[in-house]
């Protein structure tokens, strides 16, 4: 299968055509002289043919390439919302900074304080956002006080 790495046009006088999945090495077509509709039928025979878009990544029937780990397996493909079981909706996800800030403010005004996990995670994820804060300011050449 062959890849024309240069635009269709009629001024164009060589086609650099690359094989792919194979181990031959690239090679050149002289197209001088030749008409229009030729060129179209060398690339449409030789040009890869592309996969339809889905409207999102990861959409239904988007091929989740290499997540597959078994031997003669075959990479999932996504599949509806429905058909997939309801507890997958409902998995937990770490909070941001942003979001533990704001529950933090939210549990002082009530009087009450985070649960020690997420206080843990509130103290790393303010200290790791300092140190990168620190390191942009030594890259810029600001003196740290």
């Amino acid at each position: 299968m062959l890849r024309c790495t240069q635009r269709l046009s009629l001024h164009c006088r060589n086609i650099t055509a690359v094989p792919l999945n194979s181990r031959f090495y690239a090679t050149e077509i002289n197209i001088e002289g030749w008409s229009e509709d030729r060129i179209r039928e060398i690339v449409k025979k030789y040009y890869p043919k592309r996969q339809p878009q889905t409207k999102e990544w990861g959409g239904e029937g988007h091929i989740l390439h290499g997540i597959n780990v078994l031997k003669e397996g075959q990479d999932p493909v996504v599949r509806k919302k429905e058909e997939y079981p309801q507890w997958i909706f409902n998995i937990p996800r770490n909070l941001t900074l942003d979001e533990l800030v704001e529950k933090e403010a939210e549990l002082k005004s009530k009087g009450e304080k985070l649960p020690p996990s997420e206080a843990r995670r509130l103290v790393r994820l303010r200290r790791k956002n300092l140190i990168k804060e620190n390191n942009y300011d030594r890259e810029a050449g600001i003196q740290l006080q």
